[in-house]
């Protein structure tokens, strides 16, 4: 059995389309969603905890921990 490490995704922006890559990303059994993005703090997070991952205000804070950012 192949060992894979899943791929880090980020989310910028909580609003209406990132809300449906952030659905469409947790779908997929080789991501991981390391956290969202958005300049209202609390729209972020509450993405974010519904797809249990971490709210940034700043997108910068979420740059070293990703692979790659949508």
């Amino acid at each position: 059995m192949e060992n894979h490490k899943k791929m880090r995704f980020g989310v910028i922006g909580a609003g209406k389309i990132g809300t449906f890559h952030t659905r469409t990303l947790a779908k997929m059994p080789d991501v991981e969603i390391v956290g969202v993005c958005d300049a209202n703090i609390w729209r972020a997070q509450m993405l974010a905890w519904r797809y249990n991952s971490i709210a940034y205000k700043n997108y910068h804070d979420l740059l070293s921990q990703v692979d790659a950012l949508l």
